[in-house]
């Protein structure tokens, strides 16, 4: 679904841990998936053991709070193992993207992604590139 002002964000149903689905913003300009904070306490999500990132967000640059992520799927696809970020993702709530999360490269890159825009569907197929986790 194209959401935003002028159809500016891509949303896909995303799973986290076998949960959800839940809204997320398709996002090829993340490094790594990245979790709205609300839903990390919600689905009780554990900080990834000595990590610590620095990244831009919405509120500029500083350091992010990395989580372990033990499933992320979107359909079929499916990874086991990622870390992500927890981020505020308020800001984009109020500006009417009401989205959960940031569904990034450590997810997509094990991908081939396909979007149709007129038929409003997104395809993700396996690259053959090596395993992406299996769902």
């Amino acid at each position: 679904e194209l959401v935003a002002r002028g159809g500016g964000a891509l949303v896909v149903p995303v799973k986290i841990n076998h949960a959800g689905p839940f809204p997320f913003v398709l996002d090829t300009g993340a490094t790594v998936t990245c979790v709205d904070e609300t839903l990390v306490k919600e689905l009780s999500l554990p900080d990834a053991p000595g990590m610590v990132a620095v990244g831009g967000g919405l509120r500029g640059f500083g350091r992010m709070r990395l989580v372990s992520l033990e499933s992320v799927a979107l359909g079929d696809a499916s990874v086991r193992g990622l870390q992500g970020c927890a981020v505020d993702l308020g800001p984009m709530q109020k500006a009417g993207v009401d989205v959960r999360g940031l569904l990034g490269l450590n997810f997509l890159r094990t991908y081939i992604l396909t979007v149709d825009f007129p038929r409003g569907t997104v395809r993700v197929e396996r690259s053959g590139e090596g395993p992406a986790g299996a769902p």
